[in-house]
């Protein structure tokens, strides 16, 4: 199984777009973690906070734009359905 490395995209995030380590580092942790934060106990107003960034246009969107335009949405559906499809074995091997 592929690991993934958080830091290894870090490091490649801040040498292309010519950032410092220390803010590639807290740009990427930005996105992961705080941007999950802000959706606890309100994941379905998701699609409200996602709109939001959109209409603002700033970096949040452009790299939103971009995720999708590279394929992000398929992406986010078949890990979705691979984890449900896992979930369905396991529930019936126990």
């Amino acid at each position: 199984m592929r690991q993934l490395e958080a830091p290894g995209c870090r490091r490649r995030l801040g040498t292309r777009a010519g950032l410092p380590r220390r803010i590639a580092h807290r740009a990427a942790e930005a996105v992961v973690c705080d941007a999950s934060q802000m959706l606890a106990g309100n994941i379905g107003k998701a699609g409200d906070l996602v709109q939001d960034f959109i209409d603002y246009a700033g970096t949040t969107a452009a790299a939103m734009e971009a995720a999708r335009d590279a394929g992000f949405d398929r992406a986010v559906r078949e890990a979705l359905d691979a984890a449900t499809e896992k979930a369905r074995d396991m529930s019936r091997a126990s």
